[in-house]
């Protein structure tokens, strides 16, 4: 396009006359400095995180050893339920309804003992039954031999066992596994704690500022040369990242720290330094610390560089600007100014059209906004038909409630601001639940639409406004109407609905459908709000229903 052919021209020459001089000047003064200083720094740095690291594998050690006592007590006595279980009902132990019975059991013992999940293991190692349904039938024989030899020496043992703690293999959540096999049983009962919840729990913030990157975040935050740091648990299958929770390596990347002789072939600024973490070692895990350095003295050298260059650059950098800004007034301001002032100017249905000319990005951006705001137009129009429908109670056409709380707070506004009348009458159909077991739902949502039909009919001027207030509460709006005016609104309405003749054989007050209201008039003068008006309507309403119901009763409130 030929605006990019312009920036693109303009913007190189800018670049590779002032980056070449800084380049050449630059690299003369730094190419044999840079590196020295930097080792040195990177290399403190490692040893100093080993140490920590160290520190860190004690700390855990000694928390997880009470973890394995836990766990130990916890899966034996599931062990003896299930095996309790099996003696109760043992037709049915590998049936369908049996692994049902163990899903109902491991789930209440989860919650009882606040375990993170628990998983039954059978001889084959496959998964029977666990907490987390989408685990079920997996094959735990895929994973390390290490991993898979330990299972297998669990069965029918009576010994429980743990192992430190590792990555859930689907989501990476840091959890403490621990598994008992019953003497006689050919299952292993498997069950883990949720590190991050137990630690916070505990209230123990030292590890929990090592495995949930608060360690990270403040290494990074304290030296600048450090971009990031890992410390990785890896397997054949995957890797994961023991300080940062749900950090996943990339695959390409797991194979290269589990296939050590590879590492020193890879061409990367990351630093990679193997640890030996031997109770890890023992389930066929490998750990690593990884560390990327900022090249932040690089930087820096570079910095006091182009102070030094700045007069011999600032000649070429105060010439091109002048030119780069000349062509892009021609080439882009004004063409853009252009089109803003076609942007502003334009009004929803005017029918003008954006436009700008050329044959570049600038006139295609044009194009791209004019179709926009006539799409933007055609939404307005569908935005304003859902809004109606959003507003309009289905059943019977009328406003529903939340359309109703809308205009109720519009017109108590008005009401109040100009001193005016204002009048809430609030309708319920006497015997309705009555209605409906006599003659049927369907009858009912015909004789609630006829109600509606009635209300609009006889309060049809443009400012009173009807609703549906819920279930078989209408509530309607009279502004400018004052008691006298109400009062007779209000018995018309009672008579009107009774004319309608809908029989109701089950009504207390009469051979046909009747409903009660309540009549609310009020001044602008007064200081309540819609719900203290509402509710007095709603009182009124219930005096109504309760002194015998098709009848109306009125208060008015100067």
């Amino acid at each position: 396009m030929l605006l990019h052919r312009k920036l693109s021209v303009i913007m190189f020459s800018v670049v590779l006359v002032t980056m070449v001089s800084i380049y050449f000047a630059s690299l003369i003064i730094v190419q044999s400095y840079v590196d020295k200083n930097q080792v040195k720094l990177q290399q403190a740095f490692v040893a100093n995180i080993v140490k920590d690291v160290e520190v860190f594998e004690r700390l855990l050690a000694s928390v997880e050893e009470r973890w394995d006592e836990e766990l130990s007590a916890t899966l034996e006595v599931l062990a003896e339920r299930i095996h309790n279980l099996q003696q109760t009902r043992p037709e049915s132990a590998s049936s369908s309804e049996g692994i049902s019975q163990y899903q109902v059991l491991i789930e209440e013992f989860k919650d009882e003992f606040s375990l993170s999940d628990i998983y039954l293991i059978n001889a084959e190692l496959f998964i029977t039954a666990a907490t987390l349904p989408a685990e079920v039938g997996l094959d735990m024989s895929s994973f390390s031999p290490e991993y898979t030899h330990l299972l297998k020496g669990l069965i029918n043992r009576g010994v429980p066992e743990s192992h430190r703690i590792t990555h859930a293999t689907n989501t990476g959540i840091l959890k403490k596994y621990g598994y008992y096999s019953r003497p006689g049983s050919n299952l292993i009962v498997n069950a883990d704690i949720n590190v991050r919840e137990r630690l916070t729990l505990d209230n123990n913030s030292q590890l929990s500022s090592f495995l949930f990157g608060e360690y990270v975040a403040t290494l990074i935050d304290k030296y600048a040369f450090i971009k990031d740091l890992d410390l990785v648990l890896v397997s054949q299958q995957d890797a994961w990242s023991l300080f940062i929770e749900g950090r996943n390596v990339d695959p390409s990347l797991s194979q290269l720290f589990f296939n050590e002789n590879a590492l020193d072939d890879r061409q990367s600024t990351q630093h990679i330094v193997p640890i030996s973490l031997s109770a890890y070692q023992q389930l066929g895990f490998k750990t690593f610390l990884t560390i990327e350095f900022n090249d932040t003295n690089a930087s820096q050298m570079q910095s006091e560089l182009v102070s030094t260059l700045l007069i011999i650059s600032i000649a070429i950098i105060i010439l091109t600007f002048v030119g780069l800004q000349i062509s892009i007034r021609k080439f882009i301001i004004a063409r853009f100014s252009h089109l803003l002032i076609q942007i502003k100017t334009k009004k929803v249905g005017d029918g003008s059209e954006i436009c700008v000319d050329g044959k570049d990005e600038i006139s295609e951006l044009s194009t791209a906004i004019d179709t926009l705001m006539t799409q933007f137009e055609l939404q307005l129009q569908e935005n304003k038909a859902l809004l109606d429908i959003s507003r309009t109670d289905s059943l019977t056409e009328v406003a529903n409630r939340r359309h109703f709380d809308e205009q109720m707070k519009i017109e108590l506004e008005k009401s109040q601001s100009v001193k005016s009348d204002l009048t809430i009458i609030m309708l319920d159909i006497d015997s309705f639940k009555a209605f409906n077991d006599a003659y049927g739902h369907e009858a009912g949502d015909t004789c609630l639409k006829r109600v509606a039909q009635s209300l609009r009919d006889q309060l049809s001027s443009a400012n009173n406004f009807v609703a549906r207030y819920g279930g078989e509460e209408f509530i309607c709006l009279l502004p400018h109407t004052n008691e006298k005016d109400a009062k007779a609104m209000a018995n018309a309405i009672c008579d009107n609905i009774r004319q309608l003749e809908i029989a109701h054989k089950d009504s207390d007050t009469s051979g046909y459908l009747t409903v009660s209201l309540g009549c609310l008039t009020v001044n602008g003068r007064h200081t309540l709000d819609a719900r203290q008006l509402i509710s007095k309507a709603d009182t009124l309403l219930y005096e109504a229903k309760n002194s015998g119901r098709n009848k109306v009763c009125f208060e008015h409130i100067p």
